[in-house]
């Protein structure tokens, strides 16, 4: 079951061979004729028979599936992933993660439930996981140029954030600037000129909506 309620039922089909195999309910019980083809996927691994025995739908909503492929008597391990992003709200994060869909506990937005240095919100607005450490994975600041650049996509997954940056020139309170987005799509690009500035810093700024 995804978070935003809608089931998927994996397995194999047969035909003169079989196949891996998965389809899409939305929450009320209707077949989701936005997944795969009118609802449903069918994919050949092997040139044998493909049998799916379970599923698992990725904290990024990706669907992977995994069972055995090929020559009757050959057999192998076999998996598949499908990029099927499912947006979450910032509720359905927390019960996905948290087992909760409150802004409390190990599940506040303001907790940094693995210690990593970044908080839950943070996580969320970077698609990390906030119960692994990943400080290494959300965006820099680097120099390109004369600029002071960061620069980043938005993920996939997230829906309730405002992304924002501010620039300072010594840290001190009364001294942040806000900064123009000039990314484009769903690609966020904050810079400052560093001409000038004999030290430079820039901050985000992430706002729930």
């Amino acid at each position: 079951m995804q978070p935003d309620g809608k089931v998927i039922i994996t397995g194999t089909v047969s035909a003169a061979r079989s196949y891996f195999a998965a389809i899409r309910f939305e929450a009320n019980g209707l077949v989701d004729t936005t997944f795969g083809n009118a609802g449903g996927v069918v994919t050949a691994l092997t040139s044998g028979s493909d049998n799916a025995y379970t599923a698992l739908v990725q904290h990024d909503g990706k669907l992977l599936i995994a069972g055995s492929g090929g020559l009757e008597g050959n057999q192998s391990m076999a998996a598949i992933r499908y990029d099927m992003i499912a947006p979450l709200s910032l509720s359905q994060w927390r019960e996905l993660h948290f087992g909760t869909s409150e802004d409390t506990g190990d599940a506040a937005n303001s907790f940094d439930a693995d210690g990593d240095g970044l908080i839950n919100l943070l996580e969320y607005a970077f698609g990390q996981i906030p119960t692994l450490a990943s400080s290494c994975a959300v965006p820099e600041a680097k120099l390109l140029g004369e600029n002071f650049v960061t620069s980043f996509p938005v993920p996939s997954m997230v829906t309730e954030i405002t992304y924002g940056a501010e620039w300072s020139p010594t840290m001190n309170a009364g001294t942040w600037l806000p900064l123009n987005d000039t990314g484009g799509g769903s690609v966020h690009t904050f810079s400052v000129a560093a001409g000038g500035h004999a030290k430079l810093y820039l901050r985000w700024k992430i706002t729930t909506r």
